[in-house]
């Protein structure tokens, strides 16, 4: 089988991260697999294997005959046969199909509004659904929706999976004392909740005086972005609270922090959570998407319900509180996700589910 991973970016998100961790993971088992970005580069770029062939589609809308049929020229060229189509570009992949018909599409779903399904736009999806050879949802909210909803009915869950990044870049420092440090890895969306993190700090500040806390993802520079500049300026917490925008070398910015924090009010499955597991990182995440699924409150890792800072706070203070408590969680995350969510499994289950 030749598989064409399909994605709109290669900024730092979720989908984009799967995308590419499926390009990396389908090439170290031997199997043709090529990536291609439809509308922008980003800093995930750098993390595709040198031998993944790669196309830079460069659309200019979303309508754009010339590139279309660039992609097209590049599947007929690697003789592609399957177009896994992540987030939105089902669209693009669906019009490749009209011009290549014995193209297969696997569509999958990233929606990151997961504990608001009925909020996203059906009529579009369900009609694009029938020329769908399979729907691979993030979490089983979705499944359960897409088999409700949608027109094409192989519905096939797969949880995601972290991948060993090829990128050694150690850029960014982050601020702050060694071994007291709290990672929010998330991009500036709403979702993420970030601003339910920094009411959890002001509750716990005057006890641990000494931590840190860091938010490195995307900022958007919206009124979001300017809630989160409002509240830290508001409640003083300049000293203590620190923002980095998107980051080339998470891997680096994993081995300096002490402890992972995820507040969001809706999730998938976080890769951010998987990639924590391989640095030892104990964490604490809000109970929402399919995070209760993965992680065992109070074995391997701390949950909390959704909005609650109250619970927040007190989660973090009783890990900041003991460093054996961090190692104990930390070590059982590791155990955990290379049991269960190791790339090579994930992927042998996805090419039976593909030969099928």
């Amino acid at each position: 089988m030749r598989i064409l991973q399909f994605i709109d970016t290669l900024e730092t998100g979720g989908a984009e991260r799967m995308a590419v961790n499926y390009a990396n993971a389908l090439h170290q088992a031997g199997d043709f697999v090529a990536l291609a970005v439809t509308r922008k580069e980003g800093p995930l770029r750098a993390e595709l294997h040198p031998e993944v062939p790669y196309l830079f589609v460069q659309k200019k809308g979303t309508i754009d005959i010339p590139a279309l049929f660039r992609v097209r020229s590049f599947c007929k060229r690697h003789k592609i046969e399957w177009i896994h189509a992540h987030s939105s570009s089902f669209f693009w992949a669906v019009l490749l199909k009209f011009t290549l018909p014995h193209l297969q599409i696997i569509w999958h779903d990233h929606y990151g509004l997961s504990e608001f399904p009925e909020e996203r736009p059906l009529y579009p999806l369900r009609f694009f659904s029938l020329f769908f050879w399979g729907i691979l949802p993030v979490n089983h909210k979705l499944a359960q929706w897409s088999q409700q909803r949608m027109w094409c009915k192989n519905i096939q869950y797969f949880p995601n999976f972290s991948f060993p990044s090829i990128q050694e870049k150690k850029v960014t420092s982050l601020h702050g004392g060694s071994g007291k440090r709290v990672l929010n890895l998330a991009n500036l969306r709403p979702q993420k909740n970030q601003l339910l993190l920094l009411e959890a700090i002001v509750q716990i500040r005057d006890a641990f005086p000494d931590w840190t806390y860091h938010l490195v993802g995307k900022d958007f520079n919206d009124e979001y972005a300017a809630k989160i500049t409002t509240f830290i300026h508001d409640n003083h917490l300049e000293s203590v609270v620190f923002r980095y925008g998107t980051c080339p070398d998470t891997n680096w910015i994993f081995q300096q922090a002490d402890l992972m924090v995820l507040s969001s009010d809706s999730e998938g499955l976080p890769v951010s959570l998987l990639e924590a597991a391989e640095y030892h990182l104990p964490v604490v995440a809000t109970a929402v998407g399919e995070i209760p699924a993965i992680i065992s409150s109070g074995e391997t890792g701390v949950l909390v319900p959704q909005g609650d800072v109250s619970a927040l706070a007190s989660a973090l203070s009783t890990l900041m509180a003991s460093a054996e408590m961090r190692q104990v969680y930390g070590t059982a995350w590791h155990h955990a996700v290379k049991e269960n969510f190791s790339a090579t499994a994930i992927i042998q289950r996805y090419k039976n589910w593909i030969r099928v």
